[in-house]
């Protein structure tokens, strides 16, 4: 083949593999201390439930108070154990450990999935563009559970190539057991993991029920079985202990009409920067099956026109339809980056098509290829690492407890200032709120849409944050002026939060301004102090 000629037998060595975990283990240390700050902010929402839930207050974001604000239960419990070993404040790193096992996890997977329909060398072509991709590595560091769908994903993608390999060799061979009990189990996993995990699951059974014969019906129903089962039983267990079908979160962030859900995410496209090759390859791999459907649908029915589609084609599109129908995702392209080792597989595959025969023209071009998708995510990013990471929602979560212990805080980002107060608190865009998750709302962005300030005031938090409008001294989500101050709040801190820089040196993090005038917050606004804290002053 074309790439294998022109990487050679290093590729076929088996340490390879190994040398590639190295490989992906190092990048996920390198983004951990790259970030700007400790993680991202909604993983600590997690976190706060694990550590409630290690702390005997059971699955809650406040003690007495049944939400369920996470859409990871999963992966929930898997934090947990590393709380109750090693204290709250392991949490972010523990969640990091993990995140990279499952990685490498994934790798395997990957490697084993690719193996199935190349030589041993341009599958590990597929490895590598997996193994030294950076927004597989900031998956791991960012703290939530993607790592874990990853792993999950691509364990299940594995399985079911394998079986699509044993059915073409021998149709009338009964399938390996135990590779379609992995497959169920990892179907499984993906339910448990997200709470849209059955979505994937799904994609997955529909593919299922299309290629595999009548005569492997016992393999399908175990898989349906163990994906539908364990979703079943999960919206049986929300019902009893939240009282909900689905997650709080979900009334949160699918807010709005179809519409407005598939603008933001078509907005959101320029974003997905880390990805846009894959998703390149995966589009254009996709036009020659998608122009034969029709034909095949005409002929042979739903089935022989899902047959005729490979699963690498057939995932990708069923899975960017449904990200652009719940409106894309504010962290970009989180939920599609396991469409990365898809992408990379059907590169590879049709390269070495191409490829073979050719001149060292051609294959030293398709070389640069590799090494340009490898450095697409690096666009932009500076390459080195930072000698000092702030945080300032650590930080603000750290000064509450220090300052106001008793308090009950409202809070915008309910993650690590909720965490690290350990304070009782009011979740204003509703992921963690009943009241404000169920109010219809304009959609604006998901997770984003739902706030009621005038329910917020009427529970008379003590301490109020939000990002400061500096033209009118607004406060997000809603809090205008004279609807603060009129139920007795004022600005009594303001919060260095400048793209995460650090304060300057002869600063404070948190700056007391109470009392101040409109042009002196609007001066602390433009050195970097833009995120505001309300109190009424008797507190």
């Amino acid at each position: 083949m074309g790439i294998q000629r022109s990487f050679g037998s290093p590729f076929r060595s088996r340490a390879v593999l190994p040398a590639l975990g190295v490989v992906l283990l190092l990048g996920c240390v390198f983004a951990t201390f790259h970030q700007k700050d400790w993680g991202l902010d909604d993983a600590y929402i997690s976190y706060r439930f694990a550590s409630n839930l290690v702390e005997g207050h059971g699955l809650v974001f406040n003690p007495g108070e049944r939400v369920e604000g996470y859409t990871n239960f999963l992966y929930v419990l898997l934090i947990a154990p590393g709380i109750a070993g090693f204290g709250s404040e392991a949490a972010y790193p523990f969640s990091v450990a993990i995140n990279a096992l499952f990685l490498l996890a994934a790798l395997w997977a990957v490697d084993a999935a690719a193996r199935t329909r190349l030589e041993r060398s341009p599958a590990r072509v597929v490895s590598l563009l997996f193994a030294a991709s950076p927004a597989i590595w900031i998956a791991a560091s960012s703290g939530l559970e993607t790592p874990l769908v990853i792993a999950f994903f691509a364990t299940a993608w594995a399985m079911l190539s394998r079986l699509l390999v044993a059915l073409g060799a021998a149709p009338g061979a009964p399938l390996h057991a135990p590779t379609v009990r992995w497959l169920a189990a990892a179907l499984a996993g993906m339910a448990l993991t997200r709470a849209d995990g059955f979505v994937m699951a799904g994609v997955f059974l529909v593919y299922l029920a299309a290629r595999f014969p009548a005569r492997s019906w016992r393999a399908v129903a175990i898989c349906s079985a163990a994906a539908v089962g364990t979703t079943l039983l999960q919206v049986g267990g929300r019902l009893l202990y939240y009282g909900y079908p689905l997650p709080n979160s979900y009334y949160a962030k699918v807010g709005g009409g179809l519409a407005e859900r598939l603008l933001f995410a078509s907005a959101l496209l320029p974003r997905l920067t880390p990805i846009l090759p894959y998703l390149v390859v995966i589009a254009v791999a996709s036009l020659a099956v998608l122009y034969a459907i029709p034909a095949r649908w005409r002929a042979f029915g739903w089935r022989g026109a899902v047959a005729s589609v490979p699963f690498e084609v057939f995932f990708p599109l069923a899975w960017v339809g449904y990200w652009f129908y719940v409106g894309g995702d504010v962290f970009g392209e989180r939920f599609l980056l396991v469409l990365i080792p898809v992408g990379a597989q059907l590169l590879v595959l049709h390269g070495t098509r191409l490829l073979a025969g050719r001149g060292r023209a051609p294959r030293m071009a398709a070389i640069a290829v590799l090494f340009a998708l490898l450095l697409a995510p690096w666009q932009g990013t500076p390459l080195f690492l930072r000698r000092t990471i702030y945080d300032p929602w650590v930080t603000l979560g750290r000064f509450l407890a220090e300052r106001h212990p008793d308090a009950l805080l409202a809070v915008d980002a309910a993650g690590k200032i909720p965490f690290y107060s350990g304070l009782p608190a009011i979740d204003m865009y509703g992921l963690n709120d009943a009241t404000i998750a169920h109010r219809a709302s304009r959609f604006i962005a998901p997770g984003h849409s739902n706030s009621d300030p005038y329910y917020v005031l009427g529970l008379e938090p003590d301490i109020i944050t939000g990002w400061l409008n500096p033209g009118d001294l607004t406060i997000d989500p809603g809090f205008r002026r004279y609807l603060y101050t009129g139920a007795g709040y004022e600005i009594r801190y303001l919060l260095f939060a400048a793209g995460g820089k650090p304060p300057p040196s002869d600063a404070t993090a948190v700056l007391p301004v109470g009392g101040l005038s409109q042009q002196q917050l609007q001066a602390h606004y433009r050195s970097g102090y833009r995120y505001a804290v309300l109190a009424r002053p008797t507190n």
